[in-house]
């Protein structure tokens, strides 16, 4: 499986950089055609596995097992004291696993916490930019290594929840997945560029 995801990315890659080739796609059946192929590899990007099968797994827990509610009672007497120091305080950089199964590190006093990846991210290559997100190649969100991380930006993130690729993450092929959106998105911008091109031909005949 794993160099048939290898396969796949170079097959991705390497029809990207086709379509980047202005030269080539001026000429209108060279256009067509490349355009037809670039279809053709988007839809194999189903091979891609995502992980899902739309059914709960046997013996997985619910999200509210283990918690207890609490009912008030005798807040006043219980409250805080001045200086005091409550049981639950973590020193800064104390890690800790959310309920969605991040983790999350402290990086400022008294409550400040942030994702570890995005955490780790930042310590590389500075603040993560607006309208992105950072993701694991493997799909273990427990890796924070920064080889494991991929930045995409959220546009990204979107389509691949339209082309059905999102379970791509936890499966470990967001990398291949990532090639495929990035094709998709270039088949739709040099289709639209195109269209606008003939439509302000057509104009200036007409004039």
């Amino acid at each position: 499986m794993k160099n048939k995801m290898t396969d796949l990315n170079n097959v991705l890659f390497e029809q990207l950089e086709r379509l980047q080739d202005d030269e080539a796609m001026k000429d209108d059946q060279n256009f067509k055609r490349e355009i037809e192929r670039s279809r053709a590899i988007v839809g194999v990007s189903s091979q891609i596995p995502t992980g899902r099968t739309g059914q709960f797994r046997r013996g997985q827990p619910t999200w509210n097992k283990g918690k207890h509610f609490c009912a008030g009672g005798r807040s006043i007497e219980t409250q805080f004291k001045k200086g005091h120091i409550p049981k639950q305080w973590r020193p800064v950089g104390s890690e800790r696993v959310n309920k969605d199964g991040y983790i999350e590190i402290k990086v400022k006093e008294p409550r400040t916490w942030m994702l570890k990846h995005r955490y780790i991210w930042q310590q590389h290559h500075g603040e993560v930019p607006k309208g992105s997100m950072v993701v694991f190649k493997d799909g273990n969100r427990k890796n924070t290594d920064i080889s494991n991380l991929l930045l995409i930006t959220r546009g990204l993130n979107a389509r691949l929840t339209k082309m059905g690729l999102q379970g791509a993450r936890e499966a470990g092929a967001i990398e291949q997945a990532v090639m495929a959106a990035r094709l998709e998105e270039k088949i739709v911008e040099m289709t639209g560029r195109k269209d606008t091109e003939r439509e302000e031909e057509n104009q200036w005949g007409k004039s």
